[in-house]
């Protein structure tokens, strides 16, 4: 069956939407795209507003109204904050945050038996829900370490709804962190409510960056957020000396006012505020500091927002994420008198939003000129382009899946793609194939001609080895743990295999088998097409080259002298006759590029058969 995911909210959630998608993967559910094409829609809710709170149950209306046989499944903190509202939609599968993790066996049992599940907890009696999620798509991947808030803002529905703080075992972190960078992830995000509040077995946060940088090749540590209080000095002295933490902090101010900041029940000053980002900067002069304000909150003036336009500014701050406020019953600024006028809220919103733009250029005008690290995030996704520039790799996809999907499934099938001199690193992109649910996969070095700006080189051969040892180590892991997938290149038969005949002449192109044209000219093989040397004939005229035709089944391994004594020249039985001819001229003399790497991928071949 087919799946999808909507979800709302913060990175949490989102966090916790990966995990709930490889749950489902794991147990043969097939994951959908196209909501209208899905059996199963999973919607992972937020409450952090009351617009979201709205958002929300509509699209969970709009899903009942739109898809009515599809199973409907709904999580997250506004089922949690709204329970009544939601028992009455007759959704399916109806919990909070709690079960999260067990979402494939709640839809398994609920196809089996087609018994309604609706369950809720007190969030403020549980432990610490592991949520383990194995793999990314990208090269950052996230950790989420911690759940629930106590501090309570007078604002805010939270702690309500996502209950107190508790921290995932710090060894487990560390045990998650180390596989998601074995398997290529080089930043991990450390996300939760309360980010800064982490703390298991006498470790704080400060403890778990240290231990985490430690991982060799983990090469960026981010922290999705953190409260100005909890920038003790022992963090600010690893900040100085760990150059793996990101140059990066998310730090909440929510109003640039010390009457507003005490009436929301935030637990520091403007002073305060102002001391610890000098004392960041006098640490790291270029850190990006990006903050959350709340704009309209009761009592707040013109003069009181003015004062945090020039606090915002003060602190230039790289970003700023304005959140009108929003009423949130439960809440103690709830009942609050003074509420401010929704259309006095969205100028506030307008203005503070503008300042902010202004801020977010000079940071980066900051760097004109100077050269960076980075990391790329992408699926490599360069060559086949659309006319507008934008690849391709995205809208093909989808349509993979679909072919897949209505495939019989007793025939064979497997997933191609290439890699070239400008993606060396194609590990990742199998990984991003096999986390798309593919088992049958093919990655092939593309051979160009001498000059081209894609061409493979003799210098990139370091790189391409270390890959094909990542994707051995990753798919021997796989192969104990009983998640195999087959990566096409490292096929070999040990114990018999192609006829010794087929084993010395290789493909067969030009004698067994020729490519056709649509205009009815007959080549060896497609890569020789257009090349009028190695034409054979044409289907219309009746005319065949037997000569060219001999020539092509003479170029056995015995007739390359290169090969004569090569170990490999039973498994590769002399390489590709088309690359041979365009680097050497001569079919017989083994493009020596390719020798070198069918010879690694044996080696990785035999190395797993013994697995």
């Amino acid at each position: 069956m087919k799946f999808n995911i909507v979800t709302f909210g913060c990175k949490v959630n989102q966090y916790e939407s990966n995990m709930m998608k490889e749950r489902m993967l794991s147990s043969n559910f097939f994951y959908e795209e196209d909501i209208n094409k899905a059996n199963i829609i999973i919607v992972n809710t937020c409450s952090v507003t009351n617009v979201a709170d709205k958002k929300c149950l509509k699209m969970i209306r709009r899903i009942k109204r739109e898809y009515p046989n599809a199973i409907l499944v709904v999580a997250g903190c506004s089922s949690q904050n709204k329970q009544s509202d939601y028992e009455n939609l007759d959704i399916d599968i109806l919990i909070g945050n709690k079960d999260k993790s067990i979402i494939n066996e709640l839809i398994k049992e609920y196809i089996d038996t087609k018994k309604r599940y609706v369950k809720f907890y007190n969030d403020r009696d549980l432990d610490f829900e592991d949520m383990l999620i194995d793999d990314y798509n990208h090269v950052r991947a996230f950790i989420k370490i911690e759940d629930g808030c106590d501090n309570f803002c007078s604002y805010c529905i939270i702690p309500y709804v996502r209950g107190s703080v508790r921290s995932k075992s710090f060894n487990k972190v560390i045990e998650e962190a180390k596989h998601l960078a074995h398997h290529g992830h080089k930043e991990i995000v450390l996300t939760g409510i309360h980010t800064g509040h982490y703390e298991d077995s006498g470790h704080d946060l400060t403890d778990l960056i240290n231990e985490l940088s430690k991982i060799e090749e983990l090469k960026r540590i981010r922290i999705s957020s953190i409260e100005i209080t909890e920038l003790n000095d022992k963090f600010l002295d690893m900040l100085g000396k760990n150059d793996k933490v990101c140059n990066h902090l998310h730090i909440p101010l929510q109003a640039g006012s010390d009457e507003i900041l005490k009436r929301m029940n935030r637990k520091y000053d403007l002073k305060y505020y102002e001391e610890k980002i000098n004392k960041i900067r006098s640490i790291r002069p270029d850190i990006s500091i990006s903050t959350d304000i709340i704009v309209g909150f009761p009592y707040e003036t013109e003069e009181l927002f003015t004062s945090t336009l020039k606090f915002s500014e003060k602190m230039k701050f790289s970003k700023i994420h304005v959140f009108p406020y929003s009423i949130r019953k439960g809440t103690a600024a709830a009942s609050m008198p003074e509420q401010i006028d929704e259309s006095i809220k969205k100028d506030r919103v307008k203005r503070l939003m503008a300042l902010s733009e202004k801020m977010e250029e000079e940071y980066y005008n900051k760097f004109k000129g100077k050269s960076l690290d980075i990391l790329v995030e992408e699926v490599n996704d360069n060559v086949r382009i659309k006319i507008d520039g934008s690849g391709s790799y995205d809208d093909i996809l989808p349509n993979i899946k679909r072919m897949i999907e209505k495939r019989d499934k007793s025939k064979h099938y497997y997933v191609r793609g290439t890699f070239t001199g400008a993606n060396t690193d194609f590990y990742e992109d199998v990984k991003a194939m096999v986390n798309e649910g593919f088992r049958e996969i093919s990655i092939e070095p593309v051979v160009l001609e001498k000059g081209h700006f894609l061409e493979l080189k003799e210098e990139h051969l370091p790189e391409i080895f270390e890959n094909y040892d990542k994707l051995y180590n990753e798919m021997a892991r796989r192969k104990k743990e009983g998640d195999e997938f087959n990566f096409y290149h490292f096929n070999i038969d040990l114990n018999g295999g192609p006829c010794v005949y087929k084993r010395i002449s290789g493909c067969g192109a030009g004698f067994e088998y020729v490519a056709i044209t649509p205009q009815g000219e007959v080549y060896p093989c497609h890569q020789f097409v257009g090349k009028e040397e190695f034409k054979l004939g044409s289907i219309y005229d009746d005319t065949y080259d037997s000569e060219l035709g001999k020539k092509f089944k003479k170029a056995h391994i015995y007739n390359k002298p290169k090969c004569k004594d090569c170990w490999a020249r039973f498994y590769c039985s002399g390489g590709c006759q088309s690359n041979n001819f365009a680097f050497n001229g001569d079919m017989n003399i083994p493009y020596e590029i390719g020798c070198k790497m069918q010879k690694k991928r044996i080696e990785c071949a035999i190395a797993l058969k013994a697995e």
